[in-house]
């Protein structure tokens, strides 16, 4: 199909940098039927090689392609975002345009007099030959699988990443290409933990994004500069604060600003939205989504159904990324009648296969009738209900509810 493969040029040129990585390790020259989508896509590749800069008017330069086809095709392509969909349908009818030509070849030698035992074994070559081009990438051998972990964990490579909470970080290894989900009922302090555990992981220099589909952008700064600065958060989201207090807070501003914390602007997106965000930063060491309810999925479906194939979505995400990504859920209603109980995996709502896909699961309950001053620190609990790869157990936290602060207890 021209026009899919044409999207794929139309996504390459539109946004270069993070998009000829995922179409260069899908596809080849071969895989382009029109002549001047071949032309582009083998100029980026040289322009890459040479460590050149790659936009719409060096690769109209070093392809020879006229402008008018180049502008054409970004016209053409409505985003770069869903260049992976692209991909496939360019696959796709790639494979099938070989399997015709396979298809006349073998009508040209019967017709031409060649035994058919002759054809016979020529098709299978072929067929194969082309099952191995499109594996290649696909597949690893042990050998070259072992090779490659050796040297990363001798080369002091983290096969985890921290989360900057001991006590988190004893037990449960965030690995890189694992999905973990943060669960509780709302009000519990899941998304305040989520934003304390991405500023601590960015605070180490590790680029983080924070998807949030639920608040904007101030209240996720508000939340931020409330736990870093000390001040209460309706205080700084208000903008109430007292001389101190806005020393206070320019000071938490001025650090926070300088950590590599990226949020999204947008207030809805499906998983293949969240990749392109997240294949856009640099160094990126860590995803967090708040929250899978939220996540546009597929029309016409179940409510089962479609968080089923969120989940699925989400694991490839983080395995395709190789980073650990944090998905934050929600927990049954059911919950709430049974205070002071762990909560359990069945009450993960709507929870699909989330049980199944996950490397981690944790759940955060509290006694959410607590009247005492809200100065006074909470009580969080933090029950692992899975670990892929390490021990479950209870963890305890300090809650300041006033300024969102979450510390550790030991």
């Amino acid at each position: 199909m021209l026009e899919s493969e044409s999207a794929v040029i139309g996504a390459l040129l539109i946004d270069p940098e993070p998009v000829l990585p995922i179409i260069s390790s899908q596809l080849t020259e071969d895989d382009f039927e029109q002549e001047n989508n071949r032309s582009i896509f083998s100029a980026a590749l040289r322009l890459q090689r040479a460590e050149k800069t790659i936009d719409a008017v060096s690769l109209c330069a070093e392809s020879k392609v006229p402008q008018s086809y180049i502008m054409e095709l970004m016209n053409y392509t409505p985003t770069a975002a869903y260049v992976q969909s692209y991909i496939d349908r360019t696959i796709t009818a790639s494979i099938g345009r070989r399997l015709l030509l396979a298809a006349n070849s073998v009508e040209e030698r019967i017709v031409g007099g060649e035994a058919p035992e002759s054809v016979c074994g020529w098709l299978h070559s072929e067929t194969e030959n082309m099952a191995k081009t499109r594996m290649q990438s696909d597949v690893i051998s042990s050998l070259d699988a072992c090779t490659e972990f050796f040297n990363d964990i001798s080369g002091g490579k983290r096969q985890y990443i921290g989360t900057g909470y001991d006590n988190i970080d004893e037990v449960m290894k965030l690995v890189n290409g694992g999905l973990y989900i943060l669960a509780a009922r709302p009000g519990c302090g899941k998304t305040t933990l989520a934003l304390q555990i991405a500023d601590k992981v960015a605070r180490a220099g590790n680029a983080v994004l924070f998807v949030s589909l639920e608040m904007t952008t101030g209240q996720i700064s508000a939340k931020r500069i409330a736990t870093q600065s000390g001040v209460p958060y309706d205080t700084v989201y208000n903008g109430t604060a007292n001389a101190g207090e806005w020393e206070k807070i320019t000071m938490a501003c001025g650090k926070i600003s300088e950590w590599p914390v990226y949020i999204n602007r947008r207030d809805t997106a499906k998983v293949s939205d969240i990749e392109f965000m997240a294949r856009n930063i640099k160094g990126l060491s860590m995803v967090i989504i708040d929250y899978l309810g939220l996540i546009r999925q597929p029309d016409g479906k179940s409510l089962y159904e479609k968080t089923t194939y969120t989940s699925g979505q989400l694991k490839r995400l983080a395995k395709t990324l190789n980073v650990p990504v944090i998905c934050l859920a929600q927990l049954n209603r059911e919950v709430e009648g049974r205070q002071g109980e762990r909560p359990r995996l069945a009450d993960l709502r709507d929870s699909g296969a989330i049980e199944q896909d996950a490397d981690g699961v944790m759940m955060l309950y509290r006694n959410m009738d607590d009247d005492a001053p809200e100065t006074n620190a909470r009580t969080l609990q933090c029950y692992i209900a899975k670990n892929r790869h390490g021990k479950m157990g209870d963890l305890v936290f300090q809650f300041f509810l006033n300024t969102g602060i979450i510390v550790s207890a030991r």
